[in-house]
């Protein structure tokens, strides 16, 4: 039986899940969209993202859930 763990997101989680799928190997994120600097801000505040750019592990764990 499969489980479903990806539920409906809101567009401003959708948002974050897009910017928290644009890292490197070494976890560095890189800005594709204008809007991205809004979505990193609250990745930050949400300490999904380091103040250098990084994705954090709780980051990681939440990209992974919702991806």
């Amino acid at each position: 039986m499969a489980t479903i763990t990806n539920i409906k997101l809101d567009a401003s989680e959708r948002a974050l899940v897009r910017l928290l799928s644009q890292h490197y190997g070494d976890r560095s994120l890189y800005l594709s969209h204008p809007r991205d600097h809004l979505v990193l801000r609250d990745a930050m505040e949400r300490g999904f993202v380091s103040s250098d750019g990084e994705l954090t592990p709780a980051g990681y764990a939440y990209w992974q859930r919702h991806e």
